[in-house]
């Protein structure tokens, strides 16, 4: 095998890659960090939503039971 055919081998194998990964919707390292700063936030929305709730719930049950 010469090297002008490791050289194409070698070009299929990286496209090929590159192929999958974006079939398969792998991201940056970067775009990864951003994405996980953006559902961190959310995820501590529904906290303190959840948490109003409850306390809206104690408050209600004290009224209606005291």
């Amino acid at each position: 095998m010469g090297d002008a055919a490791i050289a194409v081998t070698v070009g299929f194998v990286l496209a090929g890659l590159v192929a999958f990964r974006r079939v398969r919707g792998v991201i940056t390292p970067e775009a990864r960090r951003e994405a996980a700063r953006e559902k961190m936030g959310f995820t501590f929305g529904r906290i303190a939503v959840g948490v109003a709730a409850l306390g809206a719930i104690v408050w209600v049950t004290r009224q209606l039971f005291t």
